[in-house]
């Protein structure tokens, strides 16, 4: 009797079961390790195009600024106690510069700054001068003028904010850099309300305190990223205990990217077990051998294996969106092990 290739295949295979299903667990086992080192992206920036230009520069400006690797957090209170607000702030500061995550936290800002751009300006301004501006002059020179910017000026000087206008004044006695200061305004960044109290970037209403930090690493790291928001969250709720009325939030690119992951890894193991449960359900109640309804799976491991060993090998990560997809491919592969059965 002649059989063809695929029957003296099958017959040879029948007679050594025992060495078939090792040398096949054998293989499934290493698959399994090494399928073990692929890496699941979770960066939603990995998922755009790869050659597309708008997609292109937005990487580029991401990564030359690094404003979405920076952490904001916002220390408020629910009242207008300021001094439990500084406190707490001064708090959230101090935990932030015990953890080696960070390279950079910008909270205390240096008002020596502020008079050094000032004076730049000043010194830039009569470039900016117009014969327009010079009639302007002659009504600010006028006694009644001067007098009245003179004793407007004398007040603030006696505020806080005098250590700032003290020199601004010596040099420009008459304010006339107010004719040409507004053609420089187009070059400040909108602050909105925002001011600095204390050194500190403060709501307009004052019940509200920024800090900036910037870690070591991108937010594109799930791995470290995740550690470091559970240490910023735990130092949330130690405050928030310790300051009654007093609330942290935070936000930026490293919270984005652990909470992208937790419901992209989330969504994704609900998807395929959900997916997997109504198949065997079905198997369940189709066949009359229901032991068989399990054996219908087996193709759908044997197969996710042996991809997991050619994509540890061709590129060694995996977008966890994609991982949701994967019962299309189960409910494929249940349908010819059916078959099959």
């Amino acid at each position: 009797m002649n059989f063809d290739l695929y029957t003296r295949l099958y017959l040879w295979l029948a007679a050594r079961r025992p060495l078939v299903l090792f040398i096949t667990l054998l293989i499934v086992v290493v698959s399994l390790v090494i399928s073990a080192r692929i890496r699941l992206e979770e960066d939603i920036l990995d998922t755009l195009p790869k050659k597309d230009r708008l997609v292109d520069e937005y990487r580029y400006s991401l990564r030359k600024f690094r404003q979405i690797d920076r952490v904001f957090l916002d220390v408020g209170v629910s009242n207008d106690d300021a001094a439990t607000l500084a406190r707490a702030a001064d708090e959230v500061y101090a935990a932030l510069s015990t953890n080696a995550a960070f390279t950079k936290i910008m909270y205390h800002f240096d008002l020596s700054g502020q008079a050094k751009v000032i004076d730049y300006l000043t010194g830039a301004l009569p470039n900016l001068f117009t014969e327009a501006d010079a009639r302007e002059m002659q009504k600010k020179m006028e006694p009644a003028e001067v007098r009245e910017f003179l004793t407007v000026m004398r007040r603030k000087l006696a505020g806080p904010e005098g250590m700032v206008l003290k020199s601004v004044v010596a040099t420009d006695p008459i304010g006339s850099s107010a004719l040409v200061l507004n053609k420089v305004m187009p070059l400040q960044i909108a602050f909105g309300d925002a001011q600095i109290q204390d050194g500190r970037i403060t709501s307009g209403d004052g019940r509200h305190v920024l800090i900036l930090a910037e870690p070591k690493f991108p937010s594109s790291n799930s791995g470290e990223s995740e550690a470091l928001v559970k240490d910023l969250l735990r130092v949330s709720r130690d405050v928030e205990r310790e300051f009654q009325g007093v609330h942290v939030a935070i936000t930026g690119g490293h919270r984005m990217s652990v909470d992208n992951a937790t419901l992209i890894k989330g969504d994704a193991t609900r998807c395929i077990f959900l997916g997997m449960a109504a198949m065997l359900v079905l198997c369940v109640t189709a066949f009359r051998r229901r032991w068989l309804a399990t054996l219908a799976f087996l193709p759908s491991f044997f197969g996710t294996t042996m991809a997991g060993v050619v994509l540890a090998i061709w590129s060694s990560h995996l977008s966890a969106i994609a991982t949701g997809f994967a019962v299309i491919a189960i409910g494929i592969t249940v349908d010819y092990a059916i078959y099959v059965v």
